[in-house]
C-alpha cells in the first residue's frame, strides 16, 4: 500500500486541492445566501426540500468533473518520469503497481467529494437542519460513488491512450452520467432510431445522477435505494480491473 500512499500524498500536495476548497466555499456562500434565488418558469425555488437536492446536484457534478481532472493522466507521468522502473524492478507487478495509482486516484477524488459535501453540511446547516447532520456520512458515501467511478474512468482511459482523447471521453461519459434524466427525456422525444442509439447508450454508461439523488432523498428524509449503490460498484470494479489487466506496451519490451 506505500505506492498508494506515497501517490495520494503527492496528489494532496498539489495546488488542485485549493482550487478545490475555493470553488466548494464559492458554491457554499452562493447557495446558502439569500442573495441568489433559482426560478423556473418565473417561480422562486424555495425550502430546504427543494434545495437540498439542487445543492447536491451541483456540488456532486462539480465533485465527479474534479475527480476526472485529478485522476486523468496519473499513469502516464509515471511511464514519463520513469518512475515505473524503480517500481517495477523492485518486483512489484505491473497489476499491483497500476491498482495502488488507482486506488491513489480514488482516495484523492473522495477527498475532493468531502471537501463539496462538507459545502453541502454547511448548507443544511445554515438552512436549520442541523440535527439531520449525522445523514451527511451515508449521503457521502452514496454519492461518492460517484466520483470513484469517474476516478477508475479516467484511470483506465489514460492508461491506453493520450489525456486528449481520454479527457474528451471521460468528460463526455461524466457529463452524460450527470444529465441523465435529460438523456432519457431526449429519447422518450425522439423515438425510432435516435431513441434506440440513446436506450443503448444510457443503457451502458453509468448513471451518475441516481447517485447524488439517492443521497440527496437521505438528506431530505425521502428514504433511498440500493440500485445506485450497487451499480456505482460494478462499475468501479469494471475500471479498476480493466487497469490492473491492461499492460502498457513499455511493459512488454
Amino acid at each position: 500500500m506505500m505506492i498508494a500512499v506515497t501517490a495520494l500524498r503527492e496528489k494532496i500536495r498539489k495546488k488542485i486541492f485549493i482550487a478545490v476548497t475555493v470553488i466548494s466555499a464559492l458554491l457554499t456562500l452562493l447557495l446558502s445566501t439569500g442573495s441568489t434565488t433559482l426560478t423556473i418558469g418565473g417561480e422562486p425555488l424555495t425550502g430546504y426540500n427543494i434545495m437540498m437536492p439542487v445543492v447536491m446536484t451541483v456540488m456532486h457534478a462539480v465533485s465527479c468533473i474534479m475527480a476526472m481532472v485529478i485522476s486523468l493522466g496519473t499513469i502516464p507521468a509515471e511511464y514519463e518520469r520513469r518512475t515505473h522502473h524503480l517500481i517495477l524492478t523492485r518486483g512489484v507487478s505491473q497489476a499491483r503497481y497500476h491498482g495502488e495509482l488507482t486506488l491513489a486516484n480514488v482516495g484523492a477524488s473522495l477527498i475532493s467529494h468531502g471537501i463539496f459535501m462538507a459545502g453541502a453540511a454547511v448548507y443544511m446547516v445554515s438552512q436549520g437542519h442541523g440535527r439531520e447532520l449525522p445523514m451527511m456520512l451515508p449521503a457521502y458515501m452514496i454519492s461518492g460513488l460517484g466520483a470513484a467511478v469517474v476516478s477508475t474512468l479516467s484511470t483506465a482511459l489514460s492508461a491506453v491512450m493520450g489525456r486528449l482523447p481520454a479527457g474528451l471521453i471521460a468528460g463526455t461519459v461524466t457529463l452524460a452520467g450527470i444529465f441523465a434524466p435529460l438523456l432519457e427525456l431526449a429519447k422518450s422525444m425522439a423515438g425510432g432510431l435516435a431513441g434506440k442509439l440513446l436506450g443503448v447508450m444510457l443503457f451502458l454508461l453509468p448513471d451518475l445522477n441516481s447517485m447524488q439523488s439517492a443521497a440527496a432523498k437521505l438528506l431530505t428524509g425521502k428514504g433511498s435505494g440500493l440500485h445506485p449503490v450497487f451499480t456505482g460498484m460494478f462499475y468501479i470494479y469494471l475500471f479498476a480491473m480493466f487497469v490492473m489487466i491492461y499492460k502498457r506496451k513499455a511493459d512488454k519490451e
